[in-house]
């Protein structure tokens, strides 16, 4: 059984504190209803990258990123947080590797949506984000599916999806890992 956690962490520590390293700023995003802007990739390691995706963020002025794999162990979480972004982990514990995060922008409203149950065993994070006026919430999801996953982690993670999907509109950030996929006829084997 992987053991996983969700941190919340704001921004970034003071520039003192990582070495003259200074986040860049996001700048302001369009408001929830006119567009919502997403970045989703699996970093195989947040390590080095961290300053590439601060860069892409401020470039690009995203609304909301999702990251799988990112490897944390909690023990650097001041290294993963970014100025003008709130950041949610749910990291794995106990052993390398995985991990889901989702940096939303700080101009967004956003709640934590609770679609397993604590005994559920994924690396999956859900978030609403509350829309603008006249314009209806979006659920988030960033979900990872490691390549060992068992088939109760499976069914665990279909739940979830399935609860999901009841939602008006769904974001989906995911890496599934799914055996035996026909990309031809877009078809997957059942292990």
């Amino acid at each position: 059984m992987r053991e996983s956690q969700i941190k919340h962490h704001k921004g970034r520590p003071p520039k003192e504190q990582h070495e003259g390293k200074g986040a860049i700023p996001a700048s302001k995003s369009a408001p929830l209803g006119t567009q919502l802007k997403c970045l989703y990739t699996n970093v195989r390691s947040m390590g080095n990258k961290q300053e590439k995706l601060e860069t892409y963020a401020c470039l690009q002025s995203y609304d909301l990123i999702g990251i799988t794999e990112m490897w944390c162990d909690g023990f650097y979480d001041w290294s993963v947080g970014m100025e003008g972004y709130r950041i949610f982990r749910k990291d794995r514990m106990g052993r390398q590797g995985g991990g889901a995060a989702l940096y939303v922008n700080d101009q967004l409203e956003c709640g934590e949506l609770h679609l397993g149950t604590d005994e559920d065993p994924t690396e999956n994070l859900w978030f609403r984000i509350k829309g603008s006026t006249g314009a209806g919430d979006v659920t988030v999801g960033v979900c990872y599916r490691p390549p060992d996953q068992s088939d109760k982690e499976d069914k665990a993670l279909y739940r979830q999806i399935g609860a999901a999907l009841r939602s008006h509109t769904l974001v989906l950030m995911e890496d599934f890992n799914h055996p035996d996929i026909c990309w031809k006829d877009n078809t997957a084997g059942h292990k």
